[in-house]
């Protein structure tokens, strides 16, 4: 979500202020609750993997149709500015890649009392962390 709807959002909410009536909250029983929190994880975990695939499909795509050669530098782009915007490519799809295999194995394929999405984004990290990206 934008960060300008995100803000026009919370800027119409504190101006409705105290002039805004109060909904009156549903009764829900705690196995509804319960089953709205399951569909809600499941539909963000899908909504995850599906996205990081898409990524993962485009970077592949990216890679195989502008850096299967490498491209030369023109007077606009200069080699250092191309390793700079692009250096990290091939990392970033791997980081990727992890992530969803990652999700896939302890996630989408698992039943919902035995996923671990947290597991997987500690493993990414670890990745992200041994390759010290931010030194070059």
């Amino acid at each position: 979500m934008p960060f300008w709807y995100r803000l026009t959002w919370v800027v119409c909410v504190f101006e409705a202020g105290s002039d805004a009536s109060p909904v009156p909250a549903p009764s829900v029983s705690k196995e509804q609750l319960a089953e709205k929190h399951r569909e809600t994880r499941e539909k963000v975990i899908a909504e995850l993997y599906s996205t990081e695939t898409d990524y993962c499909a485009c970077l592949d795509l990216s890679l195989r149709t502008f850096f299967a050669a490498p491209l030369p530098p023109t007077a606009a782009v200069s080699a250092e500015d191309m390793e700079t915007l692009f250096g990290h490519v091939e990392d970033v799809m791997t980081l990727s890649q992890r992530l969803i295999d990652r999700l896939k194995a302890e996630a989408v394929d698992q039943p919902f009392d035995e996923q671990i999405v947290g597991e997987c984004c500690v493993a990414v990290c670890s990745f992200l962390l041994s390759k010290i990206w931010y030194k070059r």
